[in-house]
Parts: structure tokens; C-alpha cells; sequence
């Protein structure tokens, strides 16, 4: 909502799930994304399922 999908391909070579998680926060926390604990969970994991370090190289 806040900005394009190329940001997560973009990021997704560096980022590990402590790392995703740093960012999911960031979004919530600084620049007010409307999010709740749960949801940052469930966002957390799937980023770090499908676009962490040793995720499976997207297309």
C-alpha cells in the first residue's frame, strides 16, 4: 500500500528473518503502517519463507 513490490525483491538477497523483522517494524512503528501483532507475524514469516536468504530464487 505504502510502496511497489520491487522493494521486497529488491531487499530480499539481504535480508534474514531478524531482518525482515526489523523492517515489518519499521513499517509499523515509524511510518504508521496499520498493522497488529499477528499480522506482523504472519508478514514476517511469509518473507522470510519466500523472499529470506535461502529462499528458493524467485522468476
Amino acid at each position: 500500500m505504502c510502496h511497489s513490490l520491487d522493494y521486497i525483491l529488491m531487499n530480499s538477497p539481504f535480508q534474514d528473518k531478524a531482518a525482515w523483522e526489523k523492517t515489518v517494524n519499521k513499517m509499523v512503528k515509524v511510518m504508521g503502517a496499520p498493522m497488529t501483532a499477528d499480522d506482523v507475524a504472519a508478514v514476517v514469516a511469509y518473507l522470510d519463507t519466500h523472499y529470506g536468504k535461502g529462499a528458493p530464487a524467485t522468476p
